[in-house]
């Protein structure tokens, strides 16, 4: 038997013609307000400020059912005839939308986009008043602590009365080979005009390689089938080459929309003979389970914390990705296919859960090299587990490693040689503790040394710290993970530190929230100070819109020495 699998949808990409404006600054919030707090006239001065998107859950103490958010805007300027819509990406879970007291919609999808024509709802001029009340008590303890709140991004935009329906626009590669490949471009027109559609495709250098055009009427349903695209590029995890679709609606010989999807020429089939192929090619699929929890960040949308997971996923070997518990938004499935992920939809594929990989602050645990081992073509040898340990214990030392032979070295002093068998997922020795230096050397197939080491860590003496990017946005929304360890005075580690580390930031940036990774601790997320678990501690700090400079992040903890790194935001 044989199947095609669907693989979610690619993201669609604003053109111009479609004015859109970011809607996730300035909003107001309370716990367990009541319905009264979606009146225009409610004073809200008090409630708290906070910029979308945000999930309640991470925050308060207290299990709250319901909450409300509200925000203050002027109407945009508008030409005659264009329409005003609120687009949603998501709110977790059961939502009523209302503007100036008069209700817009609902919705009962916590992963659902969604959006409301608001135009008939706005003021003429002056204040217009936003209310999205969202009431999660009817739902079971495990979705409702999973999320709540509006999770995801906001936008408005300002679209002519005829205009493409962004969610209506699909891409399928119909037909591939060699030399060609047919896609078929799907798309629904909303207005009350009749248009010609106009389809432009670009290659990923940028040149335009297929274009089609048709005249359509209102409101109707559009499918450019078969068109053609010689000479194809190919996406693979790879090589994740990206296509571009642009559509243009002419109307009497004047644009009134354009619209822009990115795409990769790929079709991934399942059969019993030939397993997974990816365009005609075998493919082993390299699957790990993920939700959209972001660790501290819970599940309020982040572009740069998930992509930070994705991309150590692929540093692993993981080729493919397979979300649980609700369906990922198209901002994610976006990241995956630009960094080569393939996204499987309910797909029977064994598959790893990203908790066994990574823990909540997103550090690398030891089966993250198990499976670099076996999915990567890197040469891995890593040691487990660490080199703190009490005179006269006998230790089961484990090297996750893809190397012909491991030779393991106490103290320059040999324990053995071992070979890997085909079949074999580790290497162990048993091996009793004396401090010191643990070594591992392996030779590869190709006759490469490389070695891995495990030393005994003294007292806490210092700190030391590292960002996983220097250089950020200053757009209020890029990241940077800020790493400290708790080291000795030779620098190594120390496996079992808990001290407690303060965090200080100078410059246009915020602390977003501190973590250490464990699922035990009950610490909170905010504030400025957090305990390292075996010896690690977590900084999130975020940019400040349109501000830009030097950002110091300082480290501290009662009797060690300060750490500090320096990020630089443009």
């Amino acid at each position: 038997m044989k199947k095609t699998l669907l693989l979610i949808a690619l993201i669609a990409l604003m053109a111009s013609c479609a004015k859109q404006e970011p809607f996730n600054e300035g909003w107001r919030f309370s716990l367990d307000a009541d319905s009264t707090a979606v009146a225009p006239d409610f004073d809200d001065k008090e409630w708290r400020v906070l910029d979308l998107p945000h999930d309640w859950n991470v925050e308060y103490e207290t299990s709250g059912v319901s909450g409300v958010y509200r925000k203050h805007f002027k109407t945009p300027g508008m030409s005659s005839g264009q329409r005003v819509y609120l687009v949603f990406d998501g709110i977790c879970w059961q939502s009523a939308v209302y503007v100036n007291g008069k209700k817009a919609g609902t919705d009962t999808d916590g992963c659902n986009s969604f959006e409301y024509d608001i135009t008939d709802l706005l003021r003429s001029s002056g204040d217009n008043v936003l209310a999205v009340a969202v009431n999660n008590g009817q739902l079971p303890d495990s979705l409702r602590n999973y999320a709540s709140g509006i999770c995801r991004n906001v936008r408005l935009q300002v679209l002519n009365q005829t205009h493409f329906k962004r969610s209506a626009v699909s891409i399928i590669t119909a037909d591939i080979s060699a030399e060609t490949a047919k896609i078929n471009v799907a798309l629904s027109m909303d207005g009350t005009a009749d248009c010609k559609v106009q389809l432009e495709v670009f290659a990923p250098g940028g040149d335009v390689v297929a274009t089609a055009e048709d005249n359509i009427k209102a409101d109707a349903v559009k499918n450019f089938e078969g068109v053609t695209i010689n000479d194809p590029k190919f996406w693979s995890p790879n090589l994740p080459r990206l296509y571009k679709a642009r559509l243009t609606a002419i109307v009497n010989g004047k644009v009134v929309d354009s619209h822009s999807t990115s795409f990769g020429l790929r079709k991934l089939d399942c059969d019993d003979a030939n397993g997974f192929t990816l365009n005609g090619n075998s493919l082993k699929i390299n699957c790990i389970e993920i939700n959209h929890e972001l660790g501290s960040i819970s599940a309020a949308s982040s572009r740069r914390a998930m992509q930070r997971r994705l991309e150590i996923l692929r540093e692993m070997g993981c080729n493919a990705v397979r979300f649980t518990r609700i369906r990922p938004s198209e901002e994610l499935v976006s990241i995956c296919d630009s960094i080569g992920l393939i996204v499987l939809d309910n797909t029977s594929v064994q598959s790893r859960d990203i908790d066994e990989i990574m823990d909540r602050a997103g550090f690398k645990k030891d089966a993250f090299y198990l499976c670099k081992s076996q999915w990567t073509d890197d040469l891995v040898l890593h040691l487990l587990p660490h080199w703190n340990w009490a005179e006269g214990d006998t230790v089961d030392v484990i090297a996750y490693t893809n190397m012909k032979d491991v030779e393991l070295f106490l103290n320059n002093e040999s324990l053995g040689k071992q070979e890997l068998k085909e079949g074999d997922l580790h290497l162990m020795w048993k091996v009793p503790f004396k401090p010191g230096e643990l070594r591992a050397v392996g030779h590869s197939f190709d006759d490469i040394e490389i070695s891995g080491v495990l030393r005994t860590a003294g007292k806490p003496a210092r700190l030391a710290s590292n960002a996983d990017r220097y250089y950020l946005a200053s757009d209020g929304q890029d990241l940077s993970f800020v790493t400290v360890d708790v080291v000795d005075a030779k620098g190594v580690r120390v496996p079992d530190a808990n001290n407690k580390i303060k965090f200080t930031v100078e410059g246009p940036a915020e602390i977003v929230a501190v973590d250490n990774g464990d699922q035990c601790c009950h610490e909170s997320f905010h504030g400025t100070q957090h305990s390292a678990f075996n010896g690690k501690c977590l900084c999130i700090i975020r940019s400040v819109n349109g501000k830009s400079g030097r950002i110091v992040v300082r480290s501290t903890a009662a009797g060690l020495e300060e750490s500090e790194v320096e990020i630089f935001a443009k």
